[in-house]
């Protein structure tokens, strides 16, 4: 497996959340050549299982979003299209952000702004407000209104590119590099003897109040999970308690929405593999799927692994290949000691 061609050809699709349906599909045929049992819940979940054929096996489930962030068009003015956010979106990136408006066509837009020459110092000081801004398509407004229904949504327009010593940019990194690291971890484990039933989870909505994998996990009842997400990584400017470095490895949640014990053998088949593994503290909600999925019936022994990334939420989020890679490792190691977890 190509990680980052894999992983490109992926964050290339456009699927915000509640609109994933593209990005599902590909979920399904990239997980058909690791699973026979593949299907996609209520609401849109895509969930492979592989089970190990022994009686009374534990259930693992693994999970990483696919969804993204979004925009979805409210109202039509004169053709220019009002719109409201779907997920966390700093309004403070979006003047003069290209897109790309879902209507069947993929068809361009770019977001209003007005040029320096015409704001005032004051204005120039303030954030503008999301009712304040407008699509503009460059339809007329009769156009607009037949080619572009309310409800309609638009994500970035941003093609992935490769940065400098295996740094890779682009939109919807959050979550899709994750995913990508947990194909490269069944990949590692094809043809291995396990001891534990794997599901494999591409979970929807997850950017809209972590609404998809619960039902999921509900549904599937598992014994223990694994949720792989992405985490803020230190730039320049960050605050002093983002503690994650790019390059330096995937790292393990650790606070009340995950399991000690399990994280702390989580962390132990990483360190016989010669795994480089950072920490992250969460105090309460991780802030992941394993909120919704540790409460999840009776409850769930959850485990949270981390993605370090830059730029989070943006559409020039930045990951590195080798923490990719490192991630699937420490995935890949856990599955397969699952046998031995007391």
């Amino acid at each position: 497996m190509n990680i980052t061609e894999t992983l490109f050809d992926f964050c290339r699709l456009n699927g915000p959340s509640g609109f994933e349906d593209a990005v599902s599909a590909r979920c399904e045929t990239l997980l058909k050549e690791f699973s026979s049992d593949i299907r996609r819940d209520t609401l849109g979940n895509v969930i492979a299982s592989i089970p190990c054929g022994k009686a009374h096996a534990k259930k693992l489930l693994i999970d990483a979003h696919i969804d993204e962030l979004g925009l979805i068009v409210s109202s039509i003015s004169d053709g220019f299209l009002r719109f409201e956010l779907i997920g966390g979106i700093d309004p403070r990136i979006l003047p003069g952000r290209e897109l790309t408006i879902l209507n069947g066509e993929n068809l361009f837009g770019v977001i209003s702004c007005l040029p320096p020459h015409l704001l005032s110092p004051d204005q120039m000081e303030k954030t503008i407000a999301v009712k304040d801004m407008y699509i503009d398509t460059g339809l007329s407004g009769e156009e607009a209104k037949k080619r572009i229904p309310i409800g309609t949504v638009a994500v970035y327009r941003d093609e992935p590119e490769k940065l400098k010593n295996n740094f890779l940019c682009g939109k919807a990194m959050d979550d899709r590099s994750c995913f990508a690291a947990i194909l490269r971890a069944l990949e590692l484990l094809k043809g291995k003897t396990l001891d534990a039933d794997l599901f494999i989870m591409a979970s929807v909505q997850e950017e809209v109040f972590m609404r998809g994998a619960g039902p999921a996990a509900f549904d599937i009842a598992p014994d223990y999970s694994i949720v792989v997400d992405v985490s803020n990584a230190k730039t320049p400017d960050s605050k002093e308690q983002v503690t994650l470095e790019l390059g330096k490895g995937p790292s393990l949640s650790i606070g009340p929405n995950t399991d000690r014990r399990f994280t702390r053998f989580i962390e132990e088949q990483g360190r016989k593999k010669d795994i480089p593994i950072q920490f992250t503290v969460h105090t309460r909600n991780s802030g992941t799927n394993a909120y919704p999925i540790q409460v999840s019936r009776g409850g769930v022994i959850s485990a949270v692994v981390e993605l370090p990334s830059a730029y989070l939420h943006m559409p020039v989020e930045v990951v590195k290949l080798e923490d990719i890679e490192n991630t699937a490792r420490l995935i890949a190691a856990a599955a397969e000691a699952m046998g031995g977890i007391q």
